[in-house]
């Protein structure tokens, strides 16, 4: 019996040991991340998500107007607000709920926020169905002006066997994956008063008419 549990604990640690060299790397390229995030100008990130595998991590600061997209072994991408062009929240791969810079909500619960997160992850389901369904990943895409990674998914649950609508982990990452949601669609609100032009009285006979403002329009290339 004693050998047997010695001859075990031998294994695990030949595991543990093999598998040192790369926890230490991961350890090292978050490391260089957050020092590289932190380096950022003029961006002090208010509120923060890191992808449950730590792939990815999503940073917000309301008061510079940015946000960040950062990757281990990758350099930061650093987006002003009017760069977002459109959000989306996804469940098992399928749209539940996106906005769209320049046009009204669309999806189950149009005028609305969301139905809370039980209500948005059931929402469209009836019957037998409700207890069928099974949630294997819940995430939200963005959509941004940037030609070279135009979209970014931002994954908040994922499960290869799934979980239940209404269990405790499903309804957690659905409750921040709301708030998120909530945070880029004020952005978007945002950004579409930003770009609507203010009521002014007609020019005088003689007095010039003032062009549009380019900056308005920086970020809508994606648009097309």
């Amino acid at each position: 019996m004693v050998a047997a549990l010695f001859l075990i604990g031998f294994i695990l640690l030949g595991l543990f040991l093999a598998a040192l060299p790369a926890i230490k790397r991961e350890e090292r390229e978050r490391a260089e991340m957050e020092a590289q995030i932190a380096n950022l100008p003029a961006f002090m990130p208010a509120v923060r998500f890191d992808q449950p595998d730590k792939a990815l991590s999503l940073l917000l600061d309301p008061e510079s107007n940015q946000f960040v997209l950062a990757k281990p072994r990758e350099a930061p991408r650093l987006y002003s607000f009017d760069q977002l062009v459109a959000v989306d929240v996804e469940r098992n791969g399928s749209s539940l709920q996106k906005t769209n810079r320049g046009s009204q909500m669309m999806g189950a619960a149009v005028g609305v926020a969301l139905l809370g997160p039980v209500g948005l992850l059931l929402g469209g389901l009836t019957g037998s169905k409700r207890n069928e369904e099974r949630v294997k990943r819940l995430s939200l895409k963005l959509f941004t002006s940037d030609l070279h990674i135009p979209v970014t998914e931002v994954i908040f649950f994922a499960s290869a066997s799934g979980e239940k609508p209404d269990s405790e982990a499903v309804k957690r990452a659905a409750k921040e994956l709301e708030d998120w949601y909530g945070r880029f669609r004020t952005i978007l609100q945002g950004n579409e008063r930003a770009a609507s032009p203010l009521p002014s009285s007609p020019p005088t006979q003689g007095e010039p008419t003032q062009p549009g403002s380019f900056g308005r329009r920086r970020g809508l290339i994606a648009q097309g």
